[in-house]
């Protein structure tokens, strides 16, 4: 093991606590070596891991041999499969491998090729772990709140804090007043003269001390490193904990008993937790006073590990003392490094794999069972993160993450399946879930850990056995008697609501969030349902409409951006709405004191029955139409059970459907008349292909006729709108514009009529649409001035988005509607809008939704052209990125070209229709 802490620099650090002279300085010399042999960690978790989420993270580690170029870190700083580098004290970087980490205890080992340290210019510290004496005055080193290399003074207070068995055990830590935060784990605990003495592993929130990782046993694996010996590591899966005398007293022990340890330490070892279904729990019990091994005295944590590592897979005879009767037992040592999840499955966007270590010992679980490393919205077992043990699927036993990689393989795409769990906290309430496997946008893949390379290798798992997608399995039909009942005109209204279920994969579509959504819907004819754009808010999606109490595939066939509402198509094929016939829409749309029967749903899936009256009409007006309309002609309807649900319909005196009730993002709520729904559903039920209402490329806002008047409308148009809509009139001012549309209307212009007819709905911009001309006469009021312009209706609605690429974990699109409203900087066609958890976009600080404009310094303007460039780049290298803002403000970051964990694929639409296509390299031009 190399060490030059340097003699000649050895000049004390001295503290304010040591000196009257709190102006002495830190030596300039010794402080150099110092931050020479620290580093910052920059890591990428690439799959969630144990209780460890994928993404990016931050830590410190300090040079600990310079020849094998080995450093010390913490280990739940580098948990699971982790790629990275790290940074030196003069900003160069260096990839790093994870050369070993503790299966118990917090803390690693980093290795990076001796050859690439030269130009990082790192100093060994030197390693002295008996210096660590409470009352000493010590450093820490770290880079705290992930700003780089801060030195932190601090005081050593005690020698044997208990460890959090969350992150450790069987160990006593060293706890100091440092005021370390997040960053400074893994980083070194110095003495005066710059001797590491300690490992930063965690932190008090609320206080001032952070405990540290004595190096004892971390210099013993070094070593064994260093001399080319496999590291040993054994267990009787039981964590001990320290006792006072006098509680051990309580316990049984004599002080006799007491008289003959003759230790310094306060106390001994007893055992706190057993893990059930081992040797041990058969034998050991909680409270068992530990007093010796193979006739040796235990007392020390340390001499406890030193003999377990020793006797890895042989048996020991261990002497306890229970409530005044010592015992002995043979137990066997088992190899602790063999009983680390190795094998990590990822199926429907979530981490599966053997029960950790860890988890088993902090919440006395038994090493069984599929251990979720992170749910998800569309995986969702519960609130907790993390933590729950799935044990069987469909019936069929998941005992360890061998067992459950065969069931899952034999699992079709879109199955229902049947999860039978725990939570590692309440490991002894059983619980059950449903949930549908995803294989068309999330393939089954395995992460392995090869010993041989010590790396993790990333592979797809054979499905050959279950590669048809299939239905779920049908249901009989249910004939439903409506002759029995008072009201069977309302029994069928009912009969229509449907639940809806939206599941998309991770993408962001046009800065939509969302990845599950859940409402309900209503049908219309058989096959053939009525929801909320704000449920299915684009069609990059899977849509699941529960009828007949089973899932029930749909698609999306019409989407109309202007006024908030989709239909959606299933088969109703072998479903008791085979039958339904397509519901009555009324022709007219309710007048203001009309009264109408409501039929909604609450969020408790209530039905509600109620009459109300409509109320009045008004121009919905909506300051982010992100996922919903930007202006709508509605009603508002009263009636105190309307306002409590999230989706309904109103019928008129002849029992047709005379409006929707529908809930925005904001909350607000309102009718949406019936009349704009009625012509497109009988184009898709007579086979016509509907024309989606989309997006116009400009957005208006709502003013008052007084502001009208102040901005120059002629009396004439108030008083012509106030005739036809009374004190409701508004008109029509453009807020916002894209750049396709500029050069005919700007900001502040007010929309009068189009060819010859005023403009009074909402529903009168559709004019707009008019295919059989090319312009339309667009009368506007500008700068107090009225004038006529020339309106290009091909420049009208904005193109929908239908391709997303998706490249080494980092997803692009083109430009979308809603941010073409917002800036006219377009400095290309493309923009970064989101990374994978872990990826190599997920570490570089790359601002979503910016434009990329150059890759190493080439100009690029659209995917083809990146991609070209990107193809130029050597695999696992890195490369630079320039991208810009809306304000133009420009970016640059650096990113690794490495598709080892994460592809390169696209979803594009073809015929209304996504699909998942790979992305193949030599495809690409250039």
């Amino acid at each position: 093991m190399s060490s030059t802490a340097t003699s000649s620099s050895q000049a004390s650090l001295v503290t304010p606590a040591e000196s009257s002279d709190a102006s002495i300085q830190i030596d300039s010399s010794l402080k150099s070596d110092l931050l020479k042999s620290m580093v910052q960690v920059a890591v990428r978790q690439t799959r969630s891991y144990q209780e460890s989420l994928a993404g990016s993270y931050q830590a410190s580690a300090f040079l600990v041999n310079k020849e094998l170029g080995l450093f010390f870190t913490a280990a739940h700083a580098v948990n699971g499969p982790c790629e990275g580098y790290i940074i030196s004290h003069n900003d160069e970087r260096c990839d790093f491998n994870v050369k070993y980490r503790d299966p118990e205890h917090d803390y690693a080992i980093l290795q990076c090729p001796p050859e690439a340290l030269e130009a990082l210019d790192l100093v060994c510290l030197t390693l002295s772990p008996e210096k660590a004496l409470v009352g000493s005055h010590v450093y820490l080193i770290g880079n705290d709140s992930g700003e780089k290399l801060n030195i932190l003074r601090g005081t050593i207070s005690r020698l044997d804090t208990p460890s959090p068995t969350t992150f450790d055990s069987n160990v006593e830590l060293i706890q100091a007043s440092a005021a370390g935060k997040g960053g400074c784990s893994g980083g070194p605990l110095l003495t005066l003269s710059g001797e590491a003495i300690g490992i930063c592993v965690s932190g008090h929130n609320n206080s001032h001390l952070d405990w540290f990782f004595p190096l004892q046993h971390p210099v013993h694996v070094l070593n064994s490193i260093v001399n080319q010996r496999p590291v040993s590591r054994g267990t009787i899966h039981t964590v001990w904990k320290r006792l006072p005398y006098f509680e051990c007293r309580q316990l049984g022990l004599s002080r006799g008993k007491q008289a003959e340890f003759g230790t310094d330490r306060n106390g001994l070892l007893v055992a706190a937790i057993i893990i059930p279904e081992t040797e041990a729990f058969g034998f050991l019990h909680v409270n068992d006073i530990l007093v010796s091994i193979n006739g040796r005295p235990m007392v020390l944590f340390t001499e406890l590990e030193e003999l377990l590592d020793a006797n890895v897979g042989r048996k020991i005879r261990i002497s306890v003392i229970r409530f005044g009767q010592e015992l002995t037992f043979h137990l066997t040592v088992h190899d602790l490094l063999a009983i680390v999840p190795s094998q990590i499955l990822n199926d429907s966007e979530v981490a599966l794999h053997d029960v950790p270590y860890r988890t088993a010992v902090c919440w006395k679980v038994p090493l069984r069972g599929l251990f979720l490393a992170a749910t998800t919205l569309n995986f969702y077992l519960g609130d907790e993160g993390s933590g729950y043990i799935i044990s069987s699927i469909n019936n069929y036993p998941t005992p360890n993450v061998i067992e459950g990689k065969k069931v899952l393989s034999k699992l079709k795409d879109r199955e229902r399946v049947l999860l039978r769990y725990t939570h590692a906290s309440t490991y002894t309430r059983p619980q059950s879930t449903y949930i549908t496997i995803d294989r068309h946008w999330n393939q089954l893949n395995l992460t392995k850990y090869n010993l041989d390379n010590e790396k993790w290798e990333y592979s797809s798992v054979d499905t050959s056995e279950s590669n048809i997608t299939t239905e779920p399995v049908q249901a009989s039909t249910t004939v439903v008697d409506v002759n029995s009942v008072k009201t069977p005109w309302l029994v069928q209204v009912k009969r229509r609501f449907v639940q809806v279920k939206w599941i998309t994969p991770f993408v962001n579509l046009d800065e939509i969030t969302d990845s599950r959504l859940e409402g309900f819907g209503f049908i219309l004819h058989s096959g053939l349902v009525f929801a909320a754009k704000t449920l299915c808010p684009h069609d990059l999606c899977d849509i699941y409409i529960d009828i007949d109490g089973r899932e029930v595939l749909g698609e999306i066939v019409h989407m109309d951006d202007r006024q908030n509402w989709v239909l959606i198509r299933y088969d109703p094929a072998n479903t008791s709405t085979e039958s339904l016939d397509t519901v009555q829409l009324a022709t007219e749309i309710p007048q203001e004191l009309d009264t109408l029967t409501f039929v909604g749903m609450n969020d408790l899936d209530v039905y509600h029955t109620t009459k109300a009256t409509v109320t009045g009409s008004f121009i919905a007006e909506f300051l982010s139409p992100l996922q919903h309309a930007e202006v709508l002609d509605v009603l508002q309807i009263d009636g105190g059970l309307v306002h409590s649900c999230l989706f309904g319909v109103v019928l008129n005196d002849s029992h047709q459907i005379a409006g929707f009730w529908l809930v925005m993002k904001q909350n607000n709520r309102y009718l949406l008349p019936v009349t704009g729904v009625a012509s497109v559903v009988s184009d898709i039920l007579a086979g016509r292909a509907s024309k989606s209402r989309k997006k116009f490329n400009f957005r208006v806002d709502v003013i008052l006729p007084k502001n009208a008047r102040v901005i120059g409308v002629a009396d004439e148009y108030i008083k012509d709108g106030l005739r036809a809509n009374g004190a409701q009139h508004r008109f029509f001012s453009v807020r916002r514009t894209s750049r396709e549309v500029t050069e005919y209307i700007r900001h502040g212009d007010v929309l009068l009529s189009i060819n010859g007819k005023r403009i009074q709905k909402y529903t009168d911009f559709d004019a707009l649409e008019d295919t059989e001309k090319e312009t339309a006469e667009l009368l506007i009021v500008r700068d107090g001035k009225e004038m006529v312009v020339d309106f290009p209706l091909k420049l009208a609605t904005d193109v929908s988005t239908d391709r997303v690429t998706c490249v080494f974990g980092m997803v692009f699109q083109k430009p979308y509607t809603n941010m073409k409203y917002a800036t006219q900087h377009f400095p290309s066609e493309l923009i970064f809008i989101g990374a994978h958890y872990g990826s190599p976009g997920d570490q570089a600080p790359l601002p979503y939704y910016n434009f990329i404009v150059a890759v190493n310094g080439k100009h690029v303007h659209d995917r083809d052209s990146f991609l070209a460039a990107v193809k130029q780049v050597p695999d696992e290298t890195d490369f630079t990125i320039q991208s810009e803002d809306w304000n133009g403000k420009e970016y640059n970051v650096i990113i690794r070209k490495t598709s080892r964990a994460f592809g390169s694929y696209e979803f594009v639409r073809e015929n209304r229709k996504w699909k998942k296509i790979p992305l193949r390299w030599e495809n690409v031009a250039g």
